[in-house]
């Protein structure tokens, strides 16, 4: 496949390689080639760190310590749970001491680190699905049949998407359930095929028993309430003596 390395700054090039690949293009952007060759590509990267936080000295919040790709459109929303937890930790562990910031920073870390790596994950996972998958016929098809599910049973299953940009769920939560709610849809379309009907045929019960089967454990022992897309998920802001 071609890249903006071997397509170089040459028009003719990227207006061959457009017109055979993207041929709606030339109508939407009318001088892409000129924007193509003009300017220099931009550079989507991932930040980790492996500390947040410095004893009571320092600590990182936002795109700072958890910069990440934006195909998840999460960038900014996971910056604002950086500050709202980092708030309540100080309110609970209280600042009149040094130890006690230290306590309330290395909390802070520790509650939403896994968080911050786990958006990071995703967004990359994301990228995957939008440029590749959704161009397989199998994948829009499981696709279909999650969609179908969750709005038959909106307070038993959700799909990943809805629960990163929907509700208040840690990502490092939604993203140990996206699995179970793979797990699920697979067993669903599985039924459907050996008995030759559609994903909206496939009666109530025998889907809500494969919910049950494979994620309703898991929003029980994290007590998930998927009617409920406000539900929080931070620690308790508990005042401490400042």
């Amino acid at each position: 496949m071609p890249t903006f390395e071997t397509l170089g700054k040459s028009p003719e090039a990227y207006i061959k390689y457009v017109s055979a690949v993207y041929p709606d293009v030339p109508k939407l952007v009318p001088d892409y080639a000129q924007q193509l060759t003009t300017r220099d590509a931009g550079l989507l990267a991932t930040l980790r760190c492996s500390r947040w936080s410095l004893s009571h000295k320092a600590v990182l919040c936002g795109d700072a310590v958890h910069g990440i790709v934006p195909f998840f459109g999460q960038g900014m929303n996971c910056g604002f749970e950086s500050v709202v937890i980092l708030r309540r930790f100080l309110q609970r562990h209280g600042v009149s001491t040094k130890e006690r910031i230290a306590s309330a920073l290395a909390a802070y870390e520790a509650w939403h680190k896994p968080s911050g790596t786990a958006i990071a994950d995703m967004a990359i996972e994301n990228f995957t699905e939008m440029s590749y998958l959704v161009g397989l016929p199998e994948f829009m098809a499981k696709k279909h049949a999650e969609t179908v599910i969750e709005s038959r049973f909106k307070t038993k299953l959700r799909s990943r998407y809805h629960m990163v940009t929907r509700t208040l769920i840690p990502y490092a939560l939604v993203q140990r359930a996206g699995p179970l709610v793979a797990a699920a849809v697979d067993e669903a379309e599985q039924f459907c095929k050996a008995h030759s009907v559609t994903i909206e045929q496939a009666p109530d019960d025998v889907l809500i028993k494969i919910i049950d089967k494979h994620f309703t454990p898991f929003i029980q022992k994290y007590k998930i309430d998927l009617s409920n897309p406000l539900q929080e998920f931070y620690p308790l802001p508990k005042l401490a003596a400042l």
